[in-house]
């Protein structure tokens, strides 16, 4: 029922495992601006026993259950790193109760991807990898981002990266960047043109998955190309959300593995992120008004919609059902020459349809928009 003092392990792979002492869920968006969460390095993982998957960020564990995290170096001063995980981080007995505490909003599962030590987001890509077994119990992987950073550093980093978990389990599937001789769930990378190999490994599953991703935190005129090597198919990952394939799978383990990371010597290379120029790209001069379909499209909840205007005008960007109604707008006013986003927020929209308008210098441009449920 009280605070719980603990001292974080500083040396080596600094990875700590720690878990909910409380009867309650722990609230664990707060982590950060716990006392003594400055020691925290990375985001926080949890294993979701369900799914056969690793969770990145969750927003609260149940009781007793665990979580780890990457701590920071011994501190200068030779003094320990401490913890402590507030009794007020529970989350209270009633469902509509207010939260105390240092907890803060629950973040998302993509804007924490792009958010591994707590600070501002920096641009990433979030993949999540979706399988099951030959009897339909279902298996995943949530753990592998890649971001961008103009301190990072290509190769790997004990205090950017984060490697691959090993899934407890005897059946699994598991996608990493491979960088070096390491399969990373994390890696953070600086901008600029680079081939990541993403590697892959299945136990037990059935030969049918799909990978998914959210490129909704990449910034504006960064290409960014998923490569498939078995098939050759390539995508813009700004315009398609999700890849389905087969890949064989090896049978499952006889006993769940007692190790920590992930063996990089047991995945395949299946799939290479082919990332371009951003400077190339993003500051070339716009020579005709454009406008960009909706990504992702179809589109469930939150979608972007990229559009460029050669000069100065008056913009007005709006959407309208197939009935001609204009149902959003999500520009409207004047804007500089040049590459711009918009949000859209199709959570808002009814399933369906719809027709997304820019409007510039006397010009129209139109794009389909999907919205399903």
């Amino acid at each position: 029922t009280d605070d719980l003092l603990l001292e974080l392990n500083t040396d080596g792979n600094r990875f700590n495992f720690l878990a909910n002492p409380f009867p309650h869920p722990l609230l664990l968006d707060g982590a950060p601006g716990w006392p003594g969460g400055a020691g925290i390095r990375s985001a926080l993982y949890a294993y979701d026993d369900a799914d056969g998957a690793w969770e990145l960020a969750p927003a609260e564990v149940g009781p007793w259950e665990a979580f780890r995290f990457r701590a920071r170096g011994p501190r200068r001063n030779g003094n320990p790193r401490l913890l402590i995980i507030p009794a007020s981080a529970q989350a209270p007995p009633a469902a509509d109760a207010p939260r105390e505490g240092p907890a803060v909003g629950a973040r998302t599962d993509s804007a924490a991807a792009a958010e591994p030590t707590g600070l501002e987001a920096p641009p990433a890509i979030a993949f999540a990898l979706s399988a099951r077994t030959a009897d339909g119990r279902p298996l995943g992987d949530r753990m592998l981002t890649v971001a961008f950073a103009d301190t990072a550093s290509a190769a790997f980093s004990a205090d950017e990266d984060v490697e691959k978990f090993q899934p407890p389990a005897t059946a699994y599937v598991l996608l990493g960047a491979r960088v070096g001789g390491e399969v990373l769930g994390h890696d953070a990378r600086p901008w600029g043109p680079a081939e990541v190999p993403l590697a892959l490994e299945a136990r037990g599953a059935a030969p049918a998955l799909t990978l998914s991703w959210d490129a909704s935190a990449l910034p504006a005129g960064l290409p960014v190309t998923l490569v498939d090597l078995a098939t050759g198919l390539e995508v813009d990952v700004r315009t398609r959300s999700s890849v389905a394939f087969e890949a064989a799978s090896r049978p499952a383990l006889d006993a769940v593995p007692t190790r920590d990371l992930a063996d990089g010597a047991a995945a395949v290379d299946r799939f290479v992120l082919r990332v371009g120029d951003r400077l190339a790209s993003s500051e070339a001069p716009v020579e005709a008004l454009a406008l960009e379909a909706p990504v992702p499209n179809p589109s469930t909840g939150a979608a972007r919609v990229a559009f460029a205007v050669p000069e100065a005008s008056t913009v007005r960007l709006a959407v309208y059902d197939v009935r001609g109604r204009e149902v959003a707008v999500l520009a409207d006013g004047p804007f500089e020459a040049g590459r711009h986003e918009a949000g859209l927020d199709a959570g808002s929209l009814a399933a369906g349809v719809y027709v997304v308008r820019l409007e510039a210098g006397g010009e129209v441009l139109s794009r389909r928009a999907t919205v399903v449920r």
